[in-house]
C-alpha cells in the first residue's frame, strides 16, 4: 500500500473483514514522519586559481551527497579538488543525510576557476657598466599588481624600471619580476 503525504506521526491498521461480515485486526504498524531537514550550509573557498585546491565544508550529518560540473561526486563531509582547472568551475549541489536516513533539502554553491595570468618576460642587460643605468623591462601588462624583487630582498613597483646609478636597489644580482592578477 502507498500512502502518499503523511506529515504527522499515523498508525495504520490491517483489519480484514470476512465474508460473514466479521472483522479482525491483523496487523498494526506506527509511521513517524520526520519533517525534511532543511538545506545545508556549504562554503568554499571559491573564487581560486587554475591550479589551486577548491575546498568545501559544511556541516556535521550522518551522511553527504556532494554533486557537481565533470560527474563529480563525493560522500565526505568536507572534500578537496586538487589542482583545479577551469573544468571544475560551476555548480556543486550538497545534501546530507539524516540519523533516520532522509535527505536534506540541496544547498547549491557556485565555484569560480579564475584563468592564471599569462607568465611575463622579465628582461635586461646581462651586464652593464658601473654608473649606468639598470633598465628592466617586462611584458606583464595584464596584470592587477607588477612587482620586481632585487638581490638586496628590495620590493619594488613597477614593470619597466630606470634604476639610477645612485639609487639604494642599483645593485648586481638576480631580479625576480612578479605579476598578481
Amino acid at each position: 500500500i502507498n500512502v502518499a503525504n503523511i506529515t504527522s506521526d499515523s498508525i495504520f491498521y490491517l483489519i480484514v473483514t470476512n465474508l460473514s461480515g466479521c472483522t479482525y485486526l491483523v496487523d498494526s504498524a506506527v509511521i513517524i514522519s520526520n519533517p525534511v531537514m532543511s538545506p545545508p550550509p556549504v562554503k568554499s573557498n571559491s573564487p581560486v586559481c587554475d591550479g589551486d585546491d577548491i575546498l568545501f565544508s559544511t556541516a556535521f550529518a550522518q551522511g553527504y551527497n556532494w554533486t557537481g560540473p565533470n560527474s563529480y561526486a563525493a560522500s565526505v563531509q568536507n572534500p578537496i579538488i586538487t589542482a583545479a582547472t577551469a573544468s571544475d568551475a560551476g555548480f556543486y549541489t550538497l545534501n546530507v543525510i539524516d540519523v533516520y536516513g532522509c535527505p536534506s533539502l540541496d544547498t547549491t554553491i557556485n565555484v569560480v576557476v579564475n584563468a592564471l595570468p599569462p607568465v611575463p618576460i622579465a628582461s635586461g642587460p646581462g651586464t652593464i657598466c658601473d654608473g649606468d643605468t639598470l633598465f628592466l623591462t617586462s611584458s606583464a601588462i595584464s596584470c592587477d599588481s607588477i612587482f620586481w624583487i632585487g638581490p638586496n630582498a628590495n620590493l619594488v613597483d613597477g614593470a619597466n624600471l630606470a634604476i639610477l646609478s645612485s639609487g639604494a636597489d642599483y645593485l648586481a644580482g638576480d631580479w625576480q619580476l612578479f605579476c598578481l592578477d
